[in-house]
């Protein structure tokens, strides 16, 4: 569903809520969190890391491997610099560390025993999500995308409604905010920028404060309420996306129709589409789960459709040119894997029937390896009827 905005947004559903509660801080008067303002979900130790105003600003860390309705007592509390409330805050698992923003927008990086290790001014404000090489901020009504040295790349999603809170879902590639009242939750494509969910109402319970603060991992978002009495942690299943590597996939060489340029389509055809996946030096295509591969449009939009007939055969040779040109040259000395995707199918699911003839369409075939690590590869076909 990722991706079809033609969909009605408010039909689809967020999956089970499970609530978890605080206890055991010192300097709160009735030992749990009382004004959170800021999460990041820690893939490497399976914890949530929250930020609270009314505690110093202190960020603290919980167990979230806990059954629903656990009280969850603070593993870590960190007393770290800040330019007055800290207001987002993300975890990196590229290096197993945190990156948070306060209410002036300036961003820092710590690690996980509060060492500051660098800090750069942005144009957000509140929310802020880790997205691999790159980092997520917003103002309330637009998200800002940079590199991790403060470089703004220039990319924003514009109008994010409820952005009071990021978080990068990296299983579907995902640009979630939340909103600050009313409870909702959208999600963004972070490629294209596109609104492709929205929660149909208050997904939260109500009475246990506002639910804007977020986090991503596990397969579901995270949240921690802003109650300024006792507030409560959320994690909601994310259910209803197809999967979709994020950016944090490695890139590999695809070559659609190989031996053919241009690689030319026919939405008529009965046949199948070849399509292989290069055997590098870094990229060894005989690891690769053949269950996971398939084939998607680069923009988002349409589905999935499932490899099949694959094989492990030298084919075709790494194109260094630009990306939608090709060559004509076969095997290279290196074993490929070839894989077939039925073209009727392939028009039907990723909805080629929008376009025109000599149109030229973006196409991603993604996958995993045998150790999970996923992978994404890019090349075009040219609509000919």
């Amino acid at each position: 569903m990722v991706g079809s905005v033609t969909q009605s947004l408010q039909a689809q559903n967020l999956g089970t809520v499970r609530t978890y509660f605080t206890t055991g801080i010192v300097g709160s008067g009735n030992g749990a969190l009382n004004h959170s303002h800021g999460l990041g979900y820690d893939t490497t130790n399976n914890t949530v890391w929250v930020t609270d105003h009314e505690l110093g600003n202190d960020i603290f860390e919980f167990d979230a491997t806990q059954s629903d309705g656990a009280t969850l007592v603070p593993l870590t509390r960190l007393c770290v610099p800040n330019n007055g409330k800290i207001e987002g805050l993300g975890y990196d698992d590229t290096d197993d560390t945190l990156w948070y923003i306060d209410k002036i927008g300036t961003v820092r990086h710590i690690t996980k025993t509060g060492v500051l290790l660098g800090a750069f001014p942005t144009s957000g404000l509140f929310g802020l999500a880790v997205q691999c090489d790159f980092i997520w901020v917003d103002d309330g009504g637009t998200a800002f995308k940079y590199q991790k040295d403060g470089t703004f790349t220039g990319v924003t999603i514009p109008s994010v409604r409820f952005a009071f809170g990021l978080a990068y879902d990296d299983d579907h590639d995902l640009i979630w905010t939340g909103h600050w009242i009313t409870g909702q939750f959208a999600a963004y494509d972070q490629t294209t920028g596109a609104l492709v969910f929205q929660s149909a109402g208050l997904v939260l319970p109500n009475g246990n404060g506002q639910g804007h603060n977020l986090g991503y991992g596990a397969g579901k978002l995270w949240v921690a309420t802003e109650s300024l009495s006792a507030d409560v942690i959320y994690s909601i299943e994310v259910n209803g996306f197809d999967s979709r590597p994020g950016d944090c996939a490695i890139e590999v060489a695809v070559d659609i129709k190989p031996g053919s340029c241009p690689n030319s389509f026919n939405r008529g055809n009965p046949g199948n589409l070849p399509v292989a996946v290069l055997g590098t030096a870094e990229i060894d295509v005989t690891l690769i789960d053949l269950s996971t591969v398939q084939l998607s449009r680069s923009d988002g939009f349409g589905g999935f459709v499932n490899a099949i007939r694959p094989a492990f055969e030298d084919v075709a040779t790494v194109f260094d040119g630009d990306l939608c040109d090709c060559h004509e040259l076969g095997g290279d000395g290196v074993v490929d894997l070839s894989i077939k995707f039925p073209s009727l199918l392939v028009t039907s699911v990723l909805q080629l029937d929008e376009f025109s003839k000599n149109d030229l369409v973006l196409l991603d075939v993604t996958g995993a390896l045998l150790d999970g690590t996923e992978f994404r590869g890019r090349d075009c076909i040219r609509i000919v009827k």
